[in-house]
């Protein structure tokens, strides 16, 4: 989980811009949620996926090697985010990384917007046969009447995973979020539930194209509307 924290959207502090969109955004690294330990290379994969997709709709981006460089060196300015002996996190040294950061962003690379991509996992409801979340759908693997003689009842909760987008200002407000639903972590198999083997997680290249298209899609419009 990132330890980055922008300042929330507030009602009225974003102007409606009369031209055009930004043009550059600078892209964190894919990041995975903690929870999920199993990687699988799927990470690049994803870099590679948003980077296409912001590509494709007119933007420039300012890679995530260059903006973990910029942060990096911000941590390592302040001799380190944790304290030695306790292990918490310094939340005042972080603050002066992101300002930091968020100043090098635009003054050395002319970016405009800073996103922070991560893949998280959830339960979600699910009722019957199919399991909708994120604005995606997926088959449980059975039909209703087993579902229901497994678990009492035609409905329960399944670990999925989720692409998740926040995007923020120069000025470290939130101007988008979104969240589009990836894949299943598990299906119903005969009279038991089983995980997805861990070669068919994230590996779906339509599932995963369709999840960074989504979560992406409304972000030119909210560029658009925006002021840094």
């Amino acid at each position: 989980m990132r330890i980055w924290c922008a300042v929330p959207i507030l009602a009225g502090a974003i102007s409606i811009a009369a031209t055009q969109a930004p043009r550059r955004v600078a892209v964190d690294f894919t990041d995975l949620d903690a929870t999920f330990q199993d990687r699988l290379g799927a990470l690049p994969r994803f870099d590679s996926l948003i980077a296409s997709e912001l590509h494709s709709a007119g933007f420039e981006i300012v890679p995530p090697d260059s903006t973990a460089a910029l942060w990096n060196a911000g941590v390592d300015s302040v001799g380190g985010l944790f304290d030695t002996y306790t292990g918490d996190l310094l939340t005042g040294k972080r603050a002066a990384v992101r300002e930091r950061t968020l100043h090098q962003l635009r003054t050395h690379f002319g970016a405009t917007v800073w996103l922070h991509p991560e893949i998280t996992q959830k339960a979600v409801k699910f009722k019957g046969s199919k399991v909708t979340w994120d604005g995606t759908t997926e088959k449980t693997g059975a039909s209703g009447g087993v579902i229901k003689a497994l678990f009492g009842s035609d409905e329960g909760t399944m670990q999925v995973l989720s692409l998740e987008i926040v995007a923020e200002n120069m000025a470290g407000q939130v101007i988008y979020q979104s969240a589009a639903g990836i894949q299943l972590l598990s299906k119903v198999h005969g009279e038991s539930l089983r995980d997805v083997i861990a070669t068919m997680i994230l590996t779906d290249a339509d599932r995963n194209a369709a999840a960074v298209h989504a979560a992406l899609a409304g972000l030119p419009v909210a560029l658009k509307d925006s002021t840094p």
